[in-house]
């Protein structure tokens, strides 16, 4: 392949699988592939893809040493903020006393799945606004109070996850909703309640804080 014909579409095909398994070496042969091509190869970035609503949902396990090498020594660009680490204990070992409900598992995410986006009086069509009552959103700026307490009293990367402590709360409130929801007879929820905005809350104080510690 002639060098300009080479895109910056290859090179990352060829740096990608790199940067998953060790991030520090992708960087450093992308440097050298850098000063290796001449200025005529096309290395510009294509033109921006918008996306409306982009959401996306990582889970997954890894071991903690891993989990260490990967993002704890990287510089702090919010990336391992928005990450809740999760350490559960050990099941115990026993008998199971419950059968499987295979007709629960079905329903629970066909219902969510059911959910329908809206028309707005512009003609545009988006998801349904879920709005905080008064209360919820009280609890939301004692809660942002605390956070920024909390701040003030850290630094670091720990200083970065507790300014996401706010967002989370009212993402995973959201969560509880609709979870919760999907396996009641109620009608579609349009609004945070505040039960479940103090689960949430409870959630990140208890847990998830003292993990990221």
């Amino acid at each position: 392949m002639p060098v300009t014909n080479i895109h910056v579409h290859e090179v990352l095909r060829v740096l990608e699988p790199i940067w998953m398994e060790k991030t520090e070496t992708g960087n450093r042969l992308r440097g050298r592939i850098e000063k290796i091509l001449p200025s005529s190869a096309n290395l510009s970035r294509p033109d921006p893809v918008h996306v409306e609503r982009l959401s996306i949902g990582v889970t997954g396990g890894i071991q903690p040493d891993r989990l260490k090498s990967l993002l704890l020594k990287s510089d702090d660009d919010g990336s391992l903020a928005r990450f809740l680490p999760i350490f559960p204990d050990l099941a115990p070992i026993r008998r199971p006393s419950r059968i499987v409900d295979d007709g629960f598992i079905e329903h629970a995410p066909n219902r969510l799945l059911s959910l329908q986006m809206i028309t707005d009086d512009r003609d545009v069509t988006r998801p349904w606004l879920v709005h905080f009552p008064e209360e919820t959103r009280d609890l939301l700026v004692d809660f942002r109070a605390q956070a920024r307490v909390a701040e003030g009293e850290s630094e670091g990367l720990l200083h970065s996850f507790l300014g996401k402590t706010p967002g989370f709360v009212v993402r995973l409130s959201l969560l509880l909703t609709y979870m919760d929801w999907s396996v009641s007879p109620e009608i579609e929820p349009h609004e945070g309640l505040p039960d479940n905005f103090r689960r949430a809350a409870y959630y990140i104080e208890n847990y998830a804080i003292p993990m990221a510690r």
